[in-house]
């Protein structure tokens, strides 16, 4: 088995990396089953961590592929510096 090495970009939660590598947040176990010491469920994720990642277990190819074609980098824990309600209508409000 070769692994490969991925960094963590700021923001990034065990989650959005699981999507990242693996197309479905359930790879989060694989990322921790091959990170062991490293990571676990719990912990949030510091920007530049280095984990491990077993291209073989792959659960989704076509979310994985989807997402390196469009340079996405999923970071939910990303801010973006304004409110919910900001640049909604009144209505919304």
């Amino acid at each position: 088995m070769a692994y490969k090495v991925i960094t963590v970009l700021p923001g990034q939660s065990l989650w959005d990396i699981a999507v990242q590598e693996y197309g479905d947040a359930s790879g989060a176990g694989q990322i921790i089953a091959d990170n062991l010491g490293v990571v676990n469920f719990a912990d949030q994720l510091s920007s530049g961590l280095r984990l491990k990642i077993d291209p073989d277990k792959v659960l989704n190819k076509d979310v994985v592929n989807i997402l390196k074609e469009r340079n996405i980098k999923p970071a939910h824990a990303v801010s973006m510096g304004r409110g919910f309600s900001d640049g909604f209508s009144e209505g919304f409000k």
